[in-house]
């Protein structure tokens, strides 16, 4: 039996590589750009600011002298400005449509980090192929290195956890885990193998997967396209049921310091 619990996450890569080029800027106060939509403006986060008041905590915490820019304000925060709105999508960042981007940059002129988190709307509903945010992502990209040659930028990425739970018995052991995106397998986790103690007890383990996708949300902050499913197998190649499929919910991240 396997029991799937899931939950989601900023990369903390998003986070660590702000701290690191922080501290390697040598301007200060550091100026960052926070450019986004929605989750920069930090709606629904558990806390005003989503993911901007850990990071600044961290910012402070390391001594590093910041200074966010941005046309808005999330006036609960020490340093509230951003350039988060909601619903914005990748087309309309680029300079031949809505051109959001060099307007951010207009009102922020010369940031030396921006924090870039955007493309969930785009996939939202099917509204664009991975393969075409992909494209506008590198064309975003190219365009945000034109208005500001000399800044840092950190692209953040959506991941889902799983974990689950599972047992088996001391004859069967657990060989290893499937993962299932959508019913399809995508990734094979090692198993914790034989009980080898004295007594027959069965196998009774909790494991952990992270997935990284591109991930689209309904109207209801509900995780689309990314409904997960976990299945046993043990050593003479018998594999379980699978699990009750899952999908997480979008939440804010959590940072651990």
């Amino acid at each position: 039996m396997v029991k799937l619990s899931t939950s989601t996450l900023i990369s903390l890569f998003f986070f660590t590589a702000t701290l690191a080029l922080a501290e390697q800027v040598k301007t200060d106060p550091v100026r960052i750009l926070c450019l986004g939509d929605s989750i920069t403006r930090g709606s629904g986060a558990g806390a005003e600011g989503g993911y901007r008041g850990p990071l600044q905590d961290m910012l402070k915490d390391a001594g590093v002298e910041f200074n966010f820019v941005g046309r808005y304000k999330t006036e609960s925060l020490p340093d509230p400005e951003h350039d988060g709105d909601s619903g914005r999508r990748l087309v309309r960042m680029l300079k031949d449509r809505n051109a959001i981007a060099r307007k951010a940059f207009d009102a922020s002129p010369n940031p030396d980090i921006v924090l870039l988190l955007i493309g969930i709307n785009d996939l939202i509903e099917n509204r664009n192929t991975p393969e075409v945010t992909l494209s506008r992502m590198g064309r975003l990209l190219d365009e945000l290195a034109e208005y500001a040659p000399d800044a840092r930028i950190v692209v953040a990425n959506w991941r889902v956890r799983l974990q689950w739970q599972a047992q088996a018995d001391v004859q069967s052991g657990l060989k290893h885990f499937n993962i299932y995106r959508n019913g399809t397998r995508v990734a094979q986790v090692q198993g914790q193998g034989w009980n080898r103690g004295d007594e027959p007890d069965p196998i009774d383990c909790v494991m952990q997967f992270t997935d990284c996708v591109p991930q689209g949300t309904d109207n209801r902050g509900q995780l689309k396209h990314a409904s997960y499913q976990v299945a046993s197998v043990n050593f003479a190649g018998l594999k379980s049921d699978m699990s009750p499929a899952v999908t997480p919910k979008l939440v804010a991240p959590s940072v651990t310091k």
